[in-house]
């Protein structure tokens, strides 16, 4: 069960980012702001199938992800 199902005012955030710097500067800034990050992806392919099974209030994505 996640935190925000526990009735506290929380968003369940999804990061997709290839920045390792910048997705931990994201963690801290929403876990600060009392939200939970319920996953996080270096990249489009990881990131469909984890959005699609943990169903986050909000994803966070990078609009330049590096392609392979």
């Amino acid at each position: 069960m996640r935190l925000r199902d526990k009735g506290r005012n929380m968003a369940g955030v999804f990061i997709v980012e290839d920045d390792t710097s910048v997705q931990m500067l994201l963690r801290i800034a929403l876990r600060t702001r009392n939200h939970e990050v319920v996953g996080v992806a270096a990249n489009a392919e990881e990131a469909k199938d984890a959005i699609l099974s943990l169903n986050p209030d909000l994803c966070l994505i990078d609009i330049c992800l590096k392609s392979y």
